[in-house]
């Protein structure tokens, strides 16, 4: 009897879970920011951070929306939550931005969000460019993203901080795990998809070089 209250515990969890592509048509149905990487510099409240440290965030309600696009094709349009960052820069020299997501791996749905980052001037002109596509850093490791800029006059530049929801729950890596059997006494492994997420946890850094 209580294997099968289990089982259909079990079942009941996973028919209740909200998939990937349900968040993000829930997502859709709310209202925009910003249309362009001009409007979100606008738009939005900004955060002043420092060259060299490292910030954590959690993209998520009630940041603002922004549409936006991968690059990839200028007419694959999506939308994502955002948040916009300030940050001091020096004529001719090169910075390098990482920005890394994490699993949310709790339940059966493993999910990240995939990082998507502008770096703009003050009037949201885009200057990045990718150095190191999003990949993942080995089992059970996040997301990785870096871009790199050359900054063309003293003053401000600002990052536009989003995920690329460009295919909602397709999967973008695998999370090992390990089953243990106390009949037998082994372990054997588990491997789950990772999921793209519109939300989740970030880091990221600028460092100068």
């Amino acid at each position: 009897m209580k294997k099968l209250v289990w089982c259909l515990a079990v079942v009941v969890a996973v028919s209740g879970c909200v998939t990937p592509g349900q968040r993000y048509a829930a997502l859709k149905e709310e209202s925009l920011k910003a249309r362009t990487l001009e409007e979100a510099v606008k738009a939005s409240p900004l955060r002043k951070v420092r060259v060299g440290r490292e910030i954590k965030t959690n993209l998520n309600k009630p940041d603002d929306i922004l549409l936006t696009s991968d690059g990839a094709s200028s007419d694959s349009y999506y939308v994502s939550y955002y948040q916009l960052y300030a940050f001091a820069v020096v004529a001719g020299k090169s910075y390098t931005l990482t920005v890394k997501s994490f699993c949310d791996c709790l339940g059966f749905q493993k999910l990240m969000p995939v990082p998507e980052a502008y770096v703009v001037d003050g009037e949201g002109r885009l200057i990045s460019r990718v150095l190191q596509p999003v990949h993942q850093e080995g089992f059970n490791g996040g997301l990785e993203g870096t871009w790199g800029f050359t900054a063309e006059e003293n003053g401000q530049y600002f990052l536009v901080l989003a995920a690329n929801n460009s295919d909602p729950g397709q999967v973008v890596g695998e999370v090992v795990g390990f089953v243990y059997n106390p009949i037998s006494k082994t372990s054997n492994e588990l491997k789950l998809p990772l999921q793209s997420s519109t939300t989740g946890s970030m880091t990221f850094e600028i460092n100068a070089f």
